[in-house]
């Protein structure tokens, strides 16, 4: 056999081997990672970034949307949104106006207004820092979505 091919071959075995064995750490090292956190958090890795579904789809939970005047589009503020969606077990309940939505400051009176609720989650587009740090002193999610709230809910439309 011709020395030439007989290196090549030496020397694409070594390659391959350094490759896959590199290659198994770093899969078995995510495997791991994933493993881990899932078992500290109590949720599978596809529910981490939504915190387990919708809010106010599952069964017994509540949420507040604020929404623009169609009632369908998530609006892109939370303070100044014209009304306020109070969805339990992934149904709109309520739908109340927000009386804050002009006034100066509104991110605290209008948080304070869904805090009565008590929804374990309000969704709008953003949050100012004072309805944010309201909401979060008094254990509410603030969840940040656009869209529509059928699409947030999970229902076809």
């Amino acid at each position: 056999m011709d020395d030439n091919l007989v290196r090549w071959a030496e020397q694409f075995q070594r390659w391959l081997w350094n490759r896959l064995t590199w290659e198994w750490f770093f899969l078995g090292a995510i495997a791991a990672a994933l493993l881990v956190t899932s078992l500290i958090t109590g949720k599978p890795p596809w529910e981490w970034a939504s915190g387990g579904g919708s809010p106010g789809s599952k069964p017994g939970s509540r949420c507040v949307v604020a929404v623009e005047e169609d009632r369908v589009t998530i609006s892109p503020v939370f303070a100044r949104a014209p009304i306020f969606l109070l969805i339990e077990n992934g149904k709109v309940v309520q739908a109340v106006r927000n009386p804050y939505r002009t006034q100066t400051p509104a991110g605290g009176p209008a948080a304070e207004l869904v805090a009565g609720w008590r929804p374990s989650h309000v969704v709008a587009g953003d949050f100012g820092p004072v309805a944010e740090k309201f909401l979060r002193d008094r254990g509410i999610q603030p969840v940040r979505r656009t869209g529509k709230v059928h699409v947030l809910l999970g229902h076809d439309g």
